[in-house]
């Protein structure tokens, strides 16, 4: 392998297409209308529009590819706006059904407390019917009984 094959691996594409296009514009000012010259001009000047339609090519390739991926990454965007605008609408229906039922809720224990009190109330007044009651069962003391009293 010769310095130039090394020094081409090391370069990209570009800066070598970059440099052989300089050295042929170089060639064709420097050179004289030699039989030789001009058929050593020809030679490179072929092998560089060789090397750059392969660039070429290499480009469309890369950009194809790119647009290829864009468009799937375009879909697979839209797929997920329209996954998340499906889960939107089922997170606020499932906090519709939430705040419906925290005010069912809030009814149930309105109606508990209410039920709670009107057993406080009926406990209570059996309580004061019982001493009512018990209270019917006394009998009377005789007056004698009340002298001292008064």
């Amino acid at each position: 392998m010769n310095t130039t094959e090394q020094k081409e691996k090391n370069l990209s594409t570009e800066e070598i297409l970059t440099e052989k296009l300089d050295w042929l514009l170089k060639t064709l000012s420097d050179s004289q209308t030699t039989a030789y010259n001009s058929t050593t001009l020809l030679i490179e000047l072929s092998k560089f529009l060789e090397k750059w339609h392969e660039t070429c090519e290499e480009v469309n390739t890369k950009h194809q590819k790119l647009s290829q991926e864009i468009i799937l990454i375009r879909e697979l965007l839209i797929s997920t706006e329209v996954k998340q605008s499906r889960l939107d609408e089922k997170l606020e229906i499932l906090l519709k059904i939430i705040a419906n039922q925290s005010e069912q809720l809030t009814q149930i224990n309105q109606v508990l407390k209410s039920m709670e009190l009107n057993n406080s109330y009926h406990q209570s007044s059996q309580q004061v019917n019982q001493k009512t009651s018990s209270d019917s069962d006394l009998v009377p003391l005789p007056i004698d009984a009340y002298k001292g009293f008064f």
